[in-house]
């Protein structure tokens, strides 16, 4: 296939003749021109600064800005992978979708612009007005009109940043180049907030990344220009200092109008212009530096141990992003094409019209009228080309070797006014319900605002856009998602439907969108809650005691039983009952398939904690955050449907972590809907033999067989496969499955539904309650008892399954038996106190 045409050049520039314009010529040179000299002026400006010693300084330091971004789409980067990150830190591809081809690690995109990208309008954004540019009380006699929007996002919600280079050029040079680096991406703590003064902050949470910009040594001072008499405004951002020449990563923003800006240090460089509400959020309980008699962080232990140190301080808040999101320049922030390793093209939202653009035409904006605030990543296109993808989140100060096993994780904590955070996680192929779940998630929820959202749009022409409002807000504006507060938490993936390779892919991006939530919730597009089920799930979970257990099963239908609501008039739930996932059997292609799973009366001993169960289930499946940054959805399952809960319950087992289902219903779902939507089957003629080659490498990775084939992808298994926690033949022999005569035990969910494995297995945790010590079951049954494991757990099952079923047990017996099988019904008494099971 060859270069998509421009709509106005046609291809490789030229015009609807064939031949090039001569204003174009022109154009494209006058641009080039005004490009470069913005580029000598930054060189200029950024390479005259003296290197001094940092020492931070009690003058007061500012915050930073969330973001708001919208990605064009350029032209030739096309297919299921081009997805241009605003939330990310870096943008690695993803694996084309190309059947027999291996992944890889690179962009087919140039390093620079094209020329349909140098003409850039510098006009503001729609959701920011010129007299928001502009700033009337700035310096005499310069231009007061900003040149940057900087967008960040808080625990206490996003503000933005009108950045002025006219102001303080090396100050605003280094702020922004400390957005394009990512560092406020290493959640920065507010540590210094003092009410009605200022809020200081700068000091990356992971103390190499501040160690290497401590390096880079500090910047000269800009030339003082606020008037005598004249104070510091509120909103106004500077950096902090502590004597010439000594501006490093440090900054602050006034509270109110302040006596500062008379030392050199203090030049302001920008102001909030939107969000302050939420600045004003910030707690300022701690108060000033100890030096000042108050109570708030040392600032050299919070540099030298970073987060660590910041999380002994509870209600500390902090900068979790910042970016770029609008620039008067055009080329250099809103528009770029760049490596894989940089940042993704960001623009401002624009209107309605950009939707409905031809796949070979440049896309606008991947925005909508009203969508300013939502977190746009735009995908479409060709397989012929790989396209950036958000990177993965990572707690700061991890070390990855590549090729070598990842260190399990697990210390990631993030809240919102007291509350932990949720990400909620939703993969929508065409499903006109994604909008209405979205909806029906913010409106139920008791804390709204501790909920961010993860999309992966994958739309056709016509079909309704998840991240909207169902209807225009002028029409309804008491839609959540008509509240900026929530639509800025909104991420949303874009592709085209004839893209999408299955639900496995979908998930795997999702969980690209992850930033660092204290939960992790993945529902279906086509979901509706109880009310408060945000409080509600939080509280089952705790009451599981386990810090590596997963609540996951398939969602009770929204029709329920016999005619009866499963939502009272309140919107609460009335279903007793919860599906347990133990129902499953062995396909002819080896792989484990879950079927109808059975709807069980928790057991009283319980008192309201979830049960103990086998598999894992992605109807609803909710966790620690740290489950999606240590067992991420694989990234090379293409056209899988079934198998990939067999792949994530055997690799979630083996980094230690347990599945339980919930002990009451959250959340249901819409099994049978009169309207269906399409299902990405309809693509199965543009990727064929890819479902077999994840199937082999399903097998691989779960060690349930031999792979049909050894020609599937082998790419990063040290990412995507098996742990280090638990052997995987531990799970096979604890939960029932002989891969020998592949054979799921037959009394299996009897020893579930009986509560008889929980009681069993969750009487031996390991010590913090960090999951299950299966060692202890295996030390147990190899010196009490004088028998493999498996066998033991065996009789366990058969003992269970001849109390809720006597006939069909002892059928079942009489044939193993016959089998010369030993089947005897024995009792396994662990190294630990454990229910009497005799």
């Amino acid at each position: 296939m060859g270069r998509p045409k421009h709509p106005a050049l046609g291809a490789r520039g030229a015009g609807p003749g064939g031949g090039q314009h001569k204003c174009c010529i022109v154009t494209v040179f006058t641009m080039t021109i005004l490009v470069w000299l913005g580029g000598l002026y930054r060189f200029v400006a950024s390479t005259t600064a003296t290197p001094a010693l940092v020492v931070s300084s009690p003058a007061a330091q500012a915050p930073l800005p969330p973001q708001v971004p919208t990605v064009k789409k350029a032209p030739g980067t096309r297919g299921l992978n081009a997805i241009a990150s605003a939330n990310a830190h870096a943008t690695p591809s993803l694996p084309k979708m190309k059947p027999n081809a291996p992944p890889t690690r690179h962009m087919a995109a140039p390093n620079t612009p094209p020329d349909e990208f140098k003409a850039v309008a510098s006009t503001a954004p729609e959701w920011v007005s010129e007299e928001d540019l502009v700033t009337a009380d700035g310096p005499p006699g310069l231009d007061n009109r900003a040149t940057e929007l900087v967008h960040c996002d808080t625990s206490k919600g996003p503000f933005t940043v009108a950045v002025h280079r006219t102001w303080a050029p090396l100050g605003a040079e280094r702020f922004l180049d400390l957005v394009r680096d990512r560092f406020f991406d290493t959640k920065i703590a507010l540590f210094r907030a003092v009410k009605n003064f200022i809020c200081q902050f700068g000091v990356a949470g992971d103390p190499k990344v501040q160690r290497e910009w401590r390096a880079k040594g500090t910047i000269q001072d800009d030339p003082i220009w606020l008037e005598p008499g004249k104070k510091f405004q509120k909103g106004w951002m500077s950096f902090a200092g502590s004597g010439a020449n000594s501006r490093s990563t440090q900054m602050f923003v006034a509270y109110a109008n302040v006596p500062l800006g008379r030392s050199k240090w203090e030049v302001p460089f920008g102001r909030v212009i939107a969000g302050f509400e939420n600045v004003e959020k910030w707690y300022t309980g701690y108060g000033e530096l100890r030096t000042f008699n108050g109570n708030a962080p040392d600032q050299v232990k919070l540099q030298n141990q970073g987060l660590a140190y910041a999380h002994t301080f509870d209600q500390l808040d902090y900068i979790n992003s910042c970016r770029v999101v609008w620039s008067a320049d055009g080329p250099e922030d809103s528009v770029r094409i760049v490596p894989a390793s940089q940042d993704a093209a960001i623009a401002a939202p624009a209107d309605a019209a950009a939707d409905a653009v031809n796949d070979d035409a440049v896309v606008q904006a991947a925005g909508h009228a009203g969508d300013a605030g939502l977190i746009y990543i735009e995908g479409s296109g060709d397989d012929e080309v790989d396209r950036p993808v958000p990177e993965f989140w990572r707690p700061p100060g991890e070390v990855v070797v590549p090729g070598e096993p990842r260190p399990r994780y697990l210390d990631i904590h993030d809240y919102v006014d007291g509350q932990p955070t949720i990400f909620l996680k939703l993969a929508s192929y065409r499903d006109y319900q994604c909008p209405t779940t979205l909806d029906d998630a913010i409106r139920k929820a008791k804390y709204p605002f501790r909920l961010s959202f993860g999309v992966v749009e994958q739309n056709a022409p016509g079909d309704p856009p998840c991240g909207r409002p169902e209807r225009s807000c002028a029409e309804d504006p008491t839609q959540p998602l008509c509240d900026d507060k929530y639509r800025a938490r909104v991420r949303v993936y874009r592709m085209n439907a004839q893209d999408a390779t299955g639900p496995v892919t979908a998930r795997h991006l999702g969980d690209r969108l992850y930033r660092g939530e204290h939960f992790v919730l993945q529902v279906d597009a086509h979901s509706t809650f109880a009310a408060d089920w945000d409080e509600d799930i939080i509280n089952q979970w705790k009451a599981t005691n386990n810090e590596m257990a997963i609540m996951s099963t398939y969602p009770t239908d929204i029709k329920g039983f016999g005619g009866v609501p499963v939502l009272d008039e309140n919107n609460h739930s009335t279903v007793k009952s919860t599906p347990v996932m133990c129902n499953s059997q062995f396909e002819p292609s080896g792989i484990i398939r879950h079927l109808g799973q059975p709807e069980t009366m928790p057991p009283e001993f319980l008192n309201g904690s979830p049960l103990l169960q086998p598999f894992w289930a992605a109807g609803i499946s909710f966790s620690r955050g740290h489950f999606v940054v240590n067992v991420p959805y694989d990234c090379c399952l293409w056209m899988m449907f079934q198998g990939e809960e067999i792949d994530m319950t055997v690799r979630a087992f083996t980094w230690g972590y347990d599945n339980y289902t919930p002990h009451k219903s959250v959340l249901f779902h819409h099994y049978k809907r009169k309207k269906a939507p399409p299902l990405f089957w309809e693509n199965s003629q543009q990727h064929k033999g890819e479902a077999k080659l994840a199937n082999s490498r399903v097998l691989e990775i779960t060690q349930l067989g031999k792979p049909r084939t050894q020609e599937f992808s082998h790419d990063e298994l040290n990412i995507y496969g098996r742990g280090t926690e638990r052997p995987v033949d531990w799970f096979y022999w604890f939960y029932g499955v002989d891969r020998a005569r592949n054979e799921v035990h037959e009394g299996l969910c009897s020893y579930a539904r009986t509560g008889t494995m929980h009681q069993m297995y969750t009487s031996h945790m390991n010590e913090g309650n960090l999951g299950i010590n299966f060692q202890h079951l295996v030390d147990a049954a190899e010196e009490e008892q004088h028998k493999p494991v498996e066998e033991v757990i065996n009789a366990e099952i058969d003992k269970a399954f001849m109390k809720m079923h006597p006939k069909r047990a002892r059928a079942r017996l009489d044939r193993l038996r016959s089998e010369g099988r030993d089947v005897q019904i024995s009792k396994l008494r662990g190294a630990a106190p454990g229910p009497n099971l005799s």
